[in-house]
């Protein structure tokens, strides 16, 4: 299920009977894996403890919804009747970070933000460090900042190098 809560249908009150919508669906159905916007603007954190309470680690997908220009704590872009969010400007790392501050394990945030994306698009040697993989790394340090970013075993950005040049 792409953008849980966002434009998603939620319960509504028909007569004296309370209908399920999409979201009551996404978090109740075992079958459903869920995509989440977790840039810390889409959804508050209560709502991401309560994502990952009802789904657990497997069946969340993180997903940045990321504009061209996504910039990590820049926060989202907005249609101009400021009405609506056009979409995130948040990088994954940022994703990652707030599913941390909302209490998630960084292993299992991690996991949401590489594995399971990975493995829901058939990408093989995506998303997992082990032997065979393509060894496409991120190094973040003890603030979930990005230090360096490695593709196919190559370090391709060292931002430590950047700032010390």
């Amino acid at each position: 299920m792409t953008h849980l809560y966002s434009s998603c249908s939620g319960l509504i009150r028909v007569h004296s009977y309370r209908v399920p919508g999409v979201i009551e669906a996404g978090l109740n159905l075992d079958a459903l894996t869920v995509q989440v916007i977790a840039d810390g603007k889409h959804l508050p954190l209560s709502l991401l403890q309560l994502i990952y309470r009802c789904k657990g680690a497997e069946k969340i997908e993180l997903i940045t919804d990321g504009l061209e220009f996504a910039a990590g704590d820049l926060g989202v872009m907005k249609l101009l009747s400021r009405e609506s969010f056009a979409g995130s400007v948040a990088t994954m790392h940022r994703c990652v970070r707030t599913m941390v501050q909302a209490g998630i394990p960084l292993r299992q945030a991690v996991r949401m933000a590489s594995e399971n994306p990975a493995r829901r698009v058939g990408a093989a040697k995506k998303g997992r460090i082990a032997p065979g993989m393509d060894a496409d790394l991120l190094l973040l340090d003890e603030k979930l900042d990005v230090k360096w970013v490695m593709a196919g075993g190559r370090v391709i950005r060292d931002f430590d190098a950047q700032k010390e040049a």
